[in-house]
């Protein structure tokens, strides 16, 4: 083994954030950049930038695009500017982010688009690390692409909070992943741990399909974060393998306590969703149907008011499975 951790803390988040910057920069395919604007131009007032994350991003079949819900962020400045004085501001503000559905002719079909809308305030505060509810660095922690950026100080702040997630997932995480490990091993359970914070409708085998799809970026980041976070480790020089030096590792029990809390602000969110959007009881059994392969039933009496309808229809998609 050899010592690794040769950068000072300020050199390795340096680094992981001009390895960030550079990512969110890459280009993307059209359609993606047409929605990206249709979203931003929605709440042009107040819209700051626009992130582009999830299973599109990772596929390189372009007929992702069409027969799927892209998966965008938009990073607001102020809610009262995005919304007005109603009551999706104090949702939004109270119980972020506010989830909406987007639509969009394209080349003589439509692009789906789900867009969460979060001010930079909450985001800066909700990625950093030693927040319990995992929601969000765990998104942020992925490979995404930043779009629509008002300016580069917008853009600069962004990067700044993406290096943020990473960090708090990698110092989350490092209690999970034993007393040696290599980068496949590390990630893994750190995203499988996430999924069980949350009501997600994902396969058992999800978190290794995260880590594979962009194995060369995450093991490029976890040296550069574990020298962000301040911890000395040793690594082999050829086979990938980790040990902390000094026993910095953290605490496994406090996953169960951001679990309790992430389950319970998922199971707020999807309720909230029912006002936030048209389609959202019908966008929910879609992501049932893909992931489960099963499609809850549903009347045209709860389709049409889904509030009322909420306990009926969250004990229906939970024996579906959605939550598990």
């Amino acid at each position: 083994m050899s010592m690794s951790s040769n950068s000072s803390p300020t050199e390795a988040r340096a680094a992981l954030v001009a390895l960030l910057a550079e990512e969110t920069a890459a280009p993307v395919a059209q359609p993606i950049a047409a929605m990206a604007s249709s979203i931003a131009g929605r709440h042009a007032e107040a819209a700051e930038a626009v992130l582009f994350y999830g299973s599109a991003l990772r596929s390189d079949d372009p007929a992702a695009f069409v027969e799927g819900v892209l998966d965008f962020y938009l990073v607001v400045s102020d809610y009262r500017r995005t919304y007005g004085a109603g009551g999706l501001a104090i949702a939004n503000r109270l119980l972020p982010p506010n989830v909406f559905y987007a639509e969009l002719p394209w080349s003589g079909g439509r692009l789906r688009a789900k867009y969460a809308v979060i001010a930079a305030d909450q985001l800066g505060r909700r990625v950093a690390p030693g927040h319990l509810a995992p929601s969000l660095w765990a998104r942020f922690c992925q490979p995404l692409r930043l779009l629509q950026v008002r300016d580069e100080a917008v853009r600069r702040r962004v990067v700044e909070m993406l290096a943020d997630a990473v960090l708090a997932f990698v110092a989350a995480a490092l209690p999970l992943a034993g007393d040696s490990f290599d980068a496949e091993r590390f990630w893994t359970a750190g995203f499988a741990a996430t999924y069980r914070a949350e009501l997600r409708a994902e396969s058992g085998k999800r978190p290794e399909e995260l880590y594979r799809a962009s194995a060369a970026r995450y093991d490029r980041i976890l040296p550069l974060a574990l020298g962000a976070l301040g911890l000395r480790f040793e690594s082999s020089e050829f086979g990938g393998r980790y040990r902390i030096d000094g026993g910095r590792r953290g605490h496994a029990s406090l996953w169960p306590l951001r679990q309790a809390i992430g389950r319970g602000l998922h199971l707020l969110r999807l309720v909230k969703g029912a006002f936030t959007f048209e389609g959202g009881v019908d966008y929910i059994l879609w992501k049932i149907e893909r992931h489960t392969g099963r499609r809850p039933p549903i009347s045209d009496w709860e389709r049409r008011h889904p509030v009322l309808a909420a306990p009926v229809l969250l004990l229906r998609f939970y024996r579906a499975g959605a939550f598990r």
